[in-house]
């Protein structure tokens, strides 16, 4: 029997954040039914997202330690085959940090969901603003999920990209059942309390809807919204009741602002809305415009086309369905883990395979 290939996966947060949980350990299980061994080296750590979530000051002490532990784990890389990494090896380093994982002459995939490297933007030192640059270059295949990410990877250098979407396990998502019709409309939204700001897009648009319609903003894991005189219904997130609470939205949606961060963003809590049999209505930006089509639901630029999107849905409850059952179907053949494992699976096999 042949010894399982090794892969050391450096994620960015522990199962408790949203982008390796969905970017990379999700994948894990398949892996290893393929003969695949992988170790798990989150950098921030689980206390670390507790007081992020909690607005607490951080931890400098904690801090140091997990840079101190990333870089003794760095040093173990030559006893895998492939190394995996999400968005960067050492956050809010220079580029001679980033570089440290090309020394060691191993294999490594990088993986983008986010436009992360617009947090370097800022800074006026070489090393920070072409942080990337040497990174990519060396770099034996790069993930990313949209063009807009692509196309910066690109222009790093990277040779080998590979796009694939943030994705769903299909079989942990019961569909939405329309047998019982809500006596009010509720309007979905799930995501982080970093990303409730974005509610405050059509916060003008969701008070005036209440003024004429029975409506209810649902809001999962966000933060408090502050001077939203519309009724909120509000929940915590937790892995075990999201999907549950998904399935009683009339329609999910995803607002955002039109920066170049947004076009970074992969839809995932489209993709969320979608698994659930849920029409949704987005802002008109990135990949939003790729996943969103008249048979789910509608794209909208302006608050005008916001209210209308909402009323003709609050005014058609039979395309609520129609367009749920098609968002359902989508996500199962365009977004769906068993599908997309199996494209990572050759991909990173292929890697091993070419000692080149």
């Amino acid at each position: 029997m042949k010894r399982p290939l090794r892969i050391l996966v450096f994620t960015r947060y522990s199962e408790l954040g949203a982008s390796s949980r969905l970017r990379i350990n999700q994948y894990l299980p398949h892996f290893k039914d393929n003969n695949f061994s992988c170790k798990v080296l989150p950098f921030f750590n689980e206390k670390y997202l507790k007081d992020l979530y909690a607005n607490k000051r951080v931890n400098i002490v904690n801090i140091i330690y997990l840079y101190v532990r990333r870089f003794i784990f760095l040093l173990t890389v030559k006893k895998y085959d492939l190394i995996w990494i999400e968005k960067e090896v050492f956050p809010y380093m220079p580029s001679v940090m980033e570089s440290l994982v090309t020394l060691f002459g191993v294999k490594y995939i990088v993986d983008y969901d986010d436009a992360i490297f617009h947090n370097y933007d800022c800074f006026n030192s070489y090393l920070f603003r072409n942080k990337f640059n040497k990174f990519l270059e060396k770099s034996s295949l790069v993930v990313v999920c949209n063009k807009y990410l692509s196309d910066y990877v690109n222009k790093c250098g990277a040779k080998n990209i590979l796009h694939v979407p943030t994705v769903v396990d299909i079989k942990k998502y019961r569909q939405k059942q329309y047998s019982v019709i809500n006596s009010e409309f509720r309007i979905g939204w799930i995501g982080s309390p970093s990303t409730t700001k974005y509610l405050y897009i059509i916060k003008g648009v969701l008070e005036n809807l209440s003024k004429k319609y029975n409506i209810k903003l649902v809001v999962v894991g966000g933060s408090e919204l502050e001077n939203f005189n519309i009724p909120i219904e509000s929940h915590k997130w937790s892995e075990n009741t999201e999907n549950a609470i998904l399935t009683t939205f009339d329609v999910g949606i995803m607002p955002l602002f039109e920066t170049k961060w947004e076009k970074g963003k992969c839809g995932y809590k489209l993709i969320q809305y979608m698994a659930s049999g849920i029409p949704v209505i987005a802002s008109s930006i990135g990949l939003n415009k790729k996943i969103v089509d008249e048979k789910v639901g509608f794209l909208a630029s302006s608050n005008t086309e916001w209210e209308l999107a909402f009323e003709y849905f609050i005014k058609n409850r039979d395309q609520v369905q129609a367009s749920g059952e098609n968002a359902r179907k989508k996500a199962e053949d365009h977004f769906s883990l068993l599908g997309w494992s199996q494209v990572l699976l050759e991909k990173f096999q292929s890697l091993v395979n070419n000692k080149a």
